[in-house]
């Protein structure tokens, strides 16, 4: 990624302003071991502290990775300085050829089934000022897949990743915020689980596919006096309801990331250019006439457990619950879609089933 010098003199500042708010953090830094060194520093940050991981894209603009990183229970901040336009200029990748999402984030913890304390629990990660591209995992989440999360991007980028079954770019279970940050261009295909009558073919949330709550917001100057109802003025606020379970250190390090680049007024939240592709022949089904076919949300797909596939939220069709992300107003188990000044336009889902059988079969649904 080629840099302006306007474009490193903004990151370089923006860089010392973070260190210089947070001694502890770890700086990632080292152009001969970037990739090494991300791992270690993930695996090492203290972010009860309020430490964070900072990538210094002077030294680390494009991260190529061999294998996803795995991250299990723990919370963490993962960040690199903005471009003068509000661009991400560090990016992580996947290497060539490879079959593996970006980031998997693990909850091993068992809840027993107890949806509250699954939602009570959820761990935040927030990635803030990255571009995430070009992983293609043979299963969910094509950059992130999280289990009991609450994610949140800020002014980052989730781009050309593909995923097979949900999330082309994202599958997150837990709540996903979207703040300043595109995801674009991203593909899932469909997943083919065998069950007793018939196989169950599904590809959902092309962009991104969401078992909970899903906010979108632009980032705003700081004095706007705009925010999300109920989630704090920003996900990154330190009263916001997707960080009560971190500590007071955590919440303030996720605070002194808000904010805009002095060069630039806004930076919008879109979901654009995504694609739900299913393409089966039913030569390869075990019952065709009684498997099951689902595909939807080309942008975005977001449900909860326990609504029906037809009640979800789908990327155009905007179904806000009553109350918003907040933890005491919102039931555990349902879903909901806040967008404030933000677009999901131009996705598409594609289905073709091939009829190569011998003879004619009634499908299901």
């Amino acid at each position: 990624m080629r840099q302006s010098p306007l474009a490193i003199a903004v990151a370089s500042a923006s860089l010392v302003a973070m260190q210089s708010g947070h001694a502890a953090d770890i700086t990632v830094s080292n152009p001969a071991s970037c990739e090494a060194d991300l791992r270690q520093a993930i695996a090492d940050v203290d972010s009860s502290a309020g430490e964070m991981v900072i990538i210094d894209p002077s030294a680390c603009p494009e991260i190529t990775l061999t294998s996803a990183i795995v991250v299990p229970d723990q919370p963490f901040i993962l960040s690199a300085p903005v471009g003068a336009d509000g661009r991400p200029l560090v990016t992580i990748t996947a290497s060539s050829g490879t079959t593996f999402g970006l980031f998997d984030l693990q909850d091993t913890t068992d809840h027993g089934g107890d949806i509250v304390a699954s939602v009570n629990a959820r761990i935040p990660v927030i990635f803030s000022g990255l571009e995430l591209t070009g992983a293609s995992n043979n299963g969910p989440g094509g950059a992130i897949y999280a289990s009991n999360h609450a994610v949140i991007l800020d002014k980052s980028v989730v781009s050309n990743n593909t995923a097979v079954g949900s999330g082309g770019g994202i599958a997150v279970r837990g709540d996903l915020c979207l703040e300043g940050t595109e995801i674009s261009g991203n593909t899932v295909t469909q997943s083919v689980e065998e069950s007793v009558d018939g196989d169950v073919v599904t590809a959902v949330g092309g962009g991104a596919a969401v078992r909970g709550n899903v906010s979108l917001a632009p980032v705003l100057p700081e004095d706007s006096g705009i925010g999300l109802a109920g989630v704090g003025s920003t996900c990154l606020s330190e009263n916001s309801a997707l960080l009560t379970n971190v500590s007071p250190e955590f919440a303030q390090a996720a605070g002194s990331l808000a904010g805009l680049p002095d060069t630039v007024e806004v930076i919008p939240s879109k979901i654009t250019g995504n694609t739900v592709s299913v393409d089966v022949a039913l030569s390869h089904l075990t019952n065709p006439g009684a498997s099951e076919f689902f595909a939807f949300g080309g942008g975005l797909a977001a449900m909860a457990d326990g609504v029906p596939r037809e009640d979800s939220v789908l990327s155009g069709f905007f179904t806000p619950c009553a109350s918003s992300l907040g933890a005491d107003s919102t039931p555990a188990g349902s879903n909901c879609l806040l967008a404030l000044a933000s677009s999901i336009d131009a996705n598409a889902v594609t289905m073709v089933i091939n009829d190569d059988l011998p003879v004619a079969v009634p499908l299901g649904r």
